[in-house]
């Protein structure tokens, strides 16, 4: 964000009694003043600049204030929500409600729309996009102590965030929840993350992520991993780009639930 100030001199002026001098009858510390001035001590030359420096501070402030466009925060900085701001409830509605809240905003970044949302602008990349759909949500779903860790970065962090909740399954996906996948050779760490969109009654899951074409759809079957469309002709699952007989289903790594 670019702070813009203007320094400004201060336009108020102390006013002193008609027929008054500009200067006090003494300047010496240690002596009273006298005449006029008994009543009305004499302010040294630091006051008006003190009450300067104010003046400058609040022009800084309301600059600061009233700059506009869009916040965007460093990679994977940690936003906090306000007390007033932040979702506390954990019944089935809210659980549910923020689960469809977010697949909506997933599916809106699909026409191609910039990843801004309530104020921050987020990094075109697979992390952004699924912080941007939770944010939406009222949810940071980077962990605070995973991210105060220096050695890690990236995907890593986002995978350590929700695996030190206990919140990675593979089983029984729902709408909202994480899928991670690892697009090149076996590793700890994901190499993609993506949103479940919907999960069909045979199996077939449907998913918004940030891919090499950008922010598109893709589907995968952990039934049938290696079949591309099912009897009735319906795509079930996607192929990596690089290498067609690899599916998506293969890549899969695991499914987690962040609420």
């Amino acid at each position: 964000m670019r702070i813009e100030a203007v320094i400004l001199r201060s336009p108020f002026k102390i006013a002193l009694p008609v027929g008054a001098a500009r200067e006090p009858p003494d300047k010496t510390l240690n002596q009273k003043p006298h005449g006029r001035f008994a009543k009305r001590p004499y302010k040294r030359k630091t006051d008006r600049k003190k009450r300067t420096a104010l003046f400058n501070s609040i022009i800084i402030f309301f600059c600061v204030s009233c700059t506009t466009g869009p916040r965007a925060p460093a990679l994977l900085q940690v936003i906090s929500f306000s007390t007033s701001d932040t979702l506390h409830h954990k019944s089935e509605d809210t659980n549910q409600g923020k689960r469809s809240h977010v697949v909506a905003a997933a599916k809106k970044f699909l026409s191609g729309q910039p990843l801004l949302v309530r104020g921050y602008k987020f990094e075109s990349d697979p992390i952004g996009l699924v912080r941007a759909a939770f944010w939406s949500a009222h949810m940071e779903i980077i962990h605070p102590a995973v991210y105060r860790r220096d050695h890690i970065k990236g995907m890593e962090v986002l995978y350590r965030s929700v695996d030190r909740n206990r919140q990675l399954h593979r089983e029984h996906p729902k709408i909202g929840d994480l899928v991670f996948l690892n697009t090149g050779k076996a590793s700890d760490i994901p190499a993609q993350v993506a949103i479940v969109e919907k999960v069909d009654a045979d199996g077939t899951v449907t998913c918004i992520g940030f891919f090499a074409a950008g922010i598109a759809r893709a589907t995968f079957n952990l039934r049938n991993p290696d079949q591309a469309t099912a009897i009735d002709g319906k795509t079930i699952n996607s192929f990596l780009k690089d290498d067609r007989k690899v599916s998506l289903a293969r890549a899969f790594k695991t499914f987690a639930d962040p609420y």
